[in-house]
């Protein structure tokens, strides 16, 4: 029986497991080369008097290819997959190509799952590249448990977690099951100071029909064989048939290095130990590379939308009218009954559609609109009884739409009302008069404009009077007076 029971683990940079998993990859990419990385997990079946065995695959980004000329944001393995018998006869063989995001620490994880009768195997994983020769190769041995052995082998995890409720079932990318835990895949687990939690799993089989008792201890050992640190005996029942233990360990403080993990199950004074190796990263290289993820964590749409909260991602799509299309706006009227993780969808498609390189990982359509946001909101907040944010005011919006103006006329103090005039030379040539009707609070309003798009308010020039509208029309170079035909001469 064979099969590959999840899809391929972006380990991203985002405010989530995804974030913790990454800092995990990361730490494993800080204390040197990151080869191609396999582990075997052996489970009993008693039914069929089989050993289940979890494989975990783990590739790193430098091993697989750019997807396609030019692209550079995502890159694609191939792995092909064997198990080979005592003998040499291959039982089966499976290849398989996934995607990844290029990002610092990146890796994709593949989880394979396959029954094997007592006996010695061997497992043997191999990166391909597109032309199918081989860029990296790793083996690992297995043995088939001949009879019912005490445990199972010892796995560590990034992060375990127990199922919720009832729908709370379904496994996360790089997740897989097992009893009620739902656990993270990884061929070795690399801990961080700014995540040092281990998490760990062992099955404790009972041919019994009576429940055993008794303690489990952990200790984590260096290579030295030195204990670093020893949980005190925790009490453990073990029902007809075998339990599932799991918990975590926290080890902040641990130094940079090699360890094994070693869980000791005493039961009636019969001791089972089953052991796993995991590494700590440096500090200094931790953070280091944590600004790193988090940066380009936000350099891309899904990390910007992540990082922000539901009022965040409200704030966000407010002005999307502004550059939202027909068919958009319907959506954006809906947008405050949506989720918050629909409406993160919603932002990330919605400037997906705008990304003027999609080759990279930045939009810099996105980064243009919200740093406009940002200056009108600093710019343009006008003042009084109604009060409006920069981006909410007329010159707030020609900003956003339109970017800064390539030369202005100010007139903050003329004898009639304050005004200013923006002037666009480059492509279109397009003009905008704004006066400042609110007593000199700073809320200017758009007069006239020969922008289609934008409204030109009627009997303008006797708002602003002749020797105000004089003044404009010799900045335009415009008679609005003789000039009927002017696009401002209404």
């Amino acid at each position: 029986m064979w099969r590959i029971i999840s899809s391929s683990l972006t380990l991203r940079s985002c405010v989530s497991l995804a974030m913790l998993v990454a800092l995990a990859a990361a730490s494993a990419a800080a204390q040197g080369p990151n080869p191609l990385s396999v582990r075997a997990v052996r489970f009993y079946r008693a039914d069929g008097r089989q050993t289940t065995v979890k494989a975990f695959v783990e590739v790193p980004a430098q091993l697989a290819e750019p997807i396609g000329p030019g692209r550079t944001d995502s890159v694609r393995y191939q792995v092909s997959l064997k198990v080979v018998d005592s003998a040499g006869v291959t039982l089966h063989s499976e290849t398989w190509g996934k995607s990844l995001l290029n990002e610092p620490g990146a890796s994709g994880v593949d989880i394979v799952e396959f029954l094997v009768a007592p006996g010695s195997y061997r497992l043997e994983a191999t990166v391909l590249n597109e032309a199918g020769q081989q860029k990296a190769r790793a083996t690992v041995p297995v043995e088939g448990f001949t009879s019912v052995p005490a445990a199972s082998d010892l796995l560590l995890s990034p992060l375990i977690r127990q199922v919720g409720n009832a729908t709370d079932t379904v496994p996360r990318a790089g997740e897989f099951h097992r009893g009620d835990a739902l656990i993270s895949a990884a061929a070795t687990l690399h801990l961080t100071p700014l995540r040092p939690q281990a998490y760990y799993l062992l099955e404790v089989y009972n041919p019994g029909e009576l429940d055993q008792t008794g303690t489990m201890q952990v200790s984590v050992l260096n290579e030295a064989h030195k204990v670093m640190t020893r949980t005190q005996p925790a009490p453990v029942r073990i029902g007809p048939g075998g339990g599932l233990l799991k918990s975590q360990v926290d080890l902040e403080g641990l130094p940079e290095g090699r360890y094994t993990m070693t869980v000791a199950v005493d039961l009636g004074g019969t001791v089972v130990e089953r052991s796993a190796d995991f590494t700590m990263a440096p500090l200094a290289a931790t953070v280091a590379r944590n600004a790193e993820l988090t940066s380009v964590a936000l350099t891309t749409d899904e990390g910007f939308f992540a990082a922000m909260s539901e009022a965040d991602l409200d704030s966000a799509a407010a002005p999307l009218s502004y550059v939202a299309k027909s068919s958009e706006r319907g959506l954006l009227r809906g947008f405050d009954k949506l989720s918050p993780a629909a409406k993160r969808r919603f932002l990330v498609e919605f400037w997906r559609k705008r990304d003027p390189d999609p080759a990279t990982q930045r939009n810099e359509a996105r980064e243009q609109f919200y740093g406009a946001i940002d200056f009108a909101n600093r710019a343009f907040t006008a003042g009084g009884r109604a009060a409006q944010t920069g981006w909410k005011t007329d010159r707030g919006r020609v900003y956003i739409k339109n970017g800064a103006p390539d030369d202005m006329l100010k007139r903050p103090s003329s004898n009639t009302l304050p005004y200013e005039v923006w002037r666009y030379t480059h492509g279109r040539s397009r003009y905008f008069l704004f006066a400042d009707r609110s007593g000199g609070v700073g809320d200017y309003n758009l007069l006239a404009t020969n922008d289609l798009n934008e409204p030109t308010q009627p009997g303008w020039r006797e708002i602003l009077k002749e020797d105000a509208v004089q003044d404009i029309g010799r900045y335009l170079g415009v008679d609005f007076y003789r000039d009927a035909a002017s696009p401002l001469g209404n």
